[in-house]
């Protein structure tokens, strides 16, 4: 509840361009589910 889901995609974006190997976990993660 602390961590909005809006808040973390909206910190995807600009995660993904400073980190895009971040992005590829994240990416495996979701899929996973």
């Amino acid at each position: 509840m602390v961590r909005p889901p809006v808040t973390s995609e909206a910190a995807d974006p600009p995660e993904i361009a400073n980190n895009p190997v971040k992005h590829d976990t994240t990416v495996l993660v979701q899929d996973s589910k």
